[in-house]
Formats: C-alpha cells, sequence, structure tokens
C-alpha cells in the first residue's frame, strides 16, 4: 500500500492480485458479485473515517471494468 501527499490530499494505491476460478450453478452469480465488491466497499468506508480524523481529502483509484473481463450476452466470459 502507498499512500502519497499530493495537493493537499492523500491518495491511496494498493498492489494486490487475486483470482479465482470456478464453475458453478447460474444462482451463484449474486454470491460472485457479493465477493467481488466487497473490497471495493471496505476501502471506500475506510476513506471515508480517514477524510473525518484528519480533515483532508482521501482517494483511492477506480474505475470501469476493463472491457475483457466483460461477458458476452450468452454469459461466456470474453477472450
Amino acid at each position: 500500500m502507498e499512500i502519497d501527499p499530493v495537493e493537499g490530499e492523500f491518495e491511496v494505491g494498493a498492489r494486490f492480485s487475486m483470482g479465482y476460478y470456478f464453475r458453478g450453478a447460474n444462482e451463484w452469480r449474486e454470491l460472485v458479485d457479493l465477493l467481488e465488491a466487497l473490497p471495493f466497499d471496505r476501502i471506500q468506508k475506510q476513506m471515508a473515517k480517514l477524510k473525518l480524523k484528519t480533515e483532508r481529502e482521501w482517494s483511492f483509484a477506480s474505475g470501469p471494468v476493463p472491457e475483457w473481463t466483460r461477458q458476452r450476452e450468452d454469459g461466456s466470459a470474453t477472450e
């Protein structure tokens, strides 16, 4: 984890790589979506707490899902 002061704000960066691959029932989609969202939600809550404690802005890089990770309409992953 890196914390860089930039123009009176703090930018937090993390280097983390995790992968999981499994085949399961279509009903598992909600569970997978939840597991993918948990780390982002936790990070956003921590950024809000840090802002309250330090009275400075904190940011964590985020953005849209890369195109190569999106699924086709038929449910299969793009390559």
